[in-house]
């Protein structure tokens, strides 16, 4: 009862306390420095203390209480947007984001909300804050799985914020390689599927999102990705596609009011996506699909056509009809906080495999410095499927035998639902360093 009691007065004392330095954010006899956003929207920046900000932050300690200059200046700029750092000093003072608190509120987040969570992201890395990062990471990972079409977007502000590479960037090209059309081309009537998709993309990222291996050998896909994208005017019938499209393209040089610089702009637009386009094979495209694409200045009259008679002598000299192939999308997970790093990532079902009832979901990964596959699955532990378990195993190239890192029971109310945070160590005898593998992941799943 005691110890009870001792923990009860703490709390309240702690409550008393954050809640103290919660108002003191907004005594403006506390605050002694004032930081500056890019975007200056007029509230003359930030006001914040620089003994909160200190402890919190390493960096803000350095900057403030170190031999650099900011340490006596009332006034600092920083790369950021009004908002972000608005967003980082609140988390500071409180622990908490703004983001997150409106993810209760708000149905959905618009595409400006979802480039300032990135922005907020890559400033929790820089201030040092890795709770915050990781906040916002989960938050973009659950909002994407939801809105797929706001993905370009997250790709096209992380190229921004010269973040080029890595896991969560690799992750998002993973959510297009397996939500194809849904996160390049959404359905903007729905109100459920909102984002503008491949018209996010800025110049720098385009590339990338039209690789072969993000969408795959779907050249239809890639053919209509570029006749939205391109600049407007250049395509018949389709020049009402792009309302909108070059808002946040990042060499439309409008805003600063250089014409020149947009007209650079647009042709380098342009380029990259003549470029892309004489890469598509159209004669990989069914006819039906092949015909309803509209000719421009990307695929011309002449283009379509030789390809429907590529299609039409191949049909007749096989005496058959054209067939094609669909591939399964839709079904995917997210393994994150593995220390073994090639188990995390973006987990893919391909429509065909199954287990015990369920997909498989499968990524390539590096285990043991050699490529491997990794899979996700779900496996019964006897014939009447009771006690039925989950496991994240990588099947190395040069053996047949299968090695089984992670496991985790199944949800007794949502049995075919990935579980999240019950995942723990395999004590398999393949496994020679443990060590290696702790602590055991998360995994976010996605609905289908």
């Amino acid at each position: 009862p005691i110890l009870i009691l001792i923990l009860i007065i703490i709390i309240i004392i702690m409550g008393v306390l954050l809640n103290d330095i919660k108002t003191a954010r907004t005594e403006e006899a506390y605050n002694d420095v004032c930081l500056m956003g890019t975007d200056k929207d007029g509230s003359g920046g930030i006001l914040a203390s620089k003994l909160i900000l200190a402890m919190r932050s390493q960096v803000f300690h350095k900057m403030f209480y170190g031999n650099f200059r900011e340490s006596e200046a009332l006034a600092i700029p920083l790369n950021y947007s009004s908002s972000v750092i608005r967003s980082i000093v609140d988390y500071c003072y409180t622990d908490r984001t703004t983001k997150s608190d409106e993810q209760q509120q708000a149905p959905s987040y618009s595409e400006a909300d979802f480039r300032d969570m990135v922005s907020l992201r890559s400033a929790a890395d820089f201030f040092e804050l890795s709770e915050l990062r990781e906040v916002m990471a989960d938050l973009l990972y659950s909002e994407m799985a939801k809105h797929p079409g706001m993905t370009c977007a997250v790709l096209d502000e992380l190229s921004a914020v010269g973040e080029t590479d890595g896991e969560f960037h690799d992750t998002c090209l993973g959510i297009i390689r397996v939500m194809g059309e849904a996160a390049l081309l959404p359905n903007n009537d729905d109100d459920a599927h909102p984002g503008r998709g491949v018209l996010a993309c800025g110049n720098s990222v385009i590339g990338k999102v039209l690789a072969e291996e993000v969408v795959g050998y779907d050249q239809y896909l890639v053919a209509r990705c570029l006749q939205k994208w391109k600049p407007s005017g250049e395509c018949e019938h389709t020049a009402s596609n792009r309302d909108g499209a070059s808002d946040d393209r990042e060499d439309d040089g409008t805003k600063a009011g250089d014409i020149a610089s947009k007209q650079y702009g647009e042709m380098r637009h342009a380029m990259i996506a003549r470029g892309i386009a004489g890469r598509v094979r159209l004669n990989l495209i069914a006819p039906p699909k092949l015909a309803r694409l509209n000719p421009c200045s990307l695929f011309s009259r002449d283009q379509l056509y030789e390809a429907l008679k590529e299609h039409a002598l191949s049909t007749e000299q096989e005496g058959g009809s054209i067939l094609t192939k669909t591939a399964v999308r839709g079904q995917w997970c997210i393994v994150k906080g593995a220390s073994c790093p090639g188990a995390n990532g973006m987990y893919s079902a391909d429509g065909i495999s199954y287990n015990d009832g369920v997909p498989i979901y499968e990524k390539k990964g590096m285990y043991m410095d050699k490529a491997a596959p990794f899979k996700l699955f779900r496996r019964a532990n006897d014939i009447a499927g009771k006690g039925a378990t989950w496991f994240l195993g990588v099947y190395p190239v040069e053996s047949m035998s299968k090695t089984y890192l992670y496991r985790s029971p199944v949800d007794e109310v949502e049995k075919d639902k990935i579980p999240r945070h019950t995942w723990r160590l395999v004590n398999s005898p393949f496994v020679t360093n443990h060590a290696e593998l702790v602590p055991a992941p998360v995994v976010l799943g996605a609905p289908a």
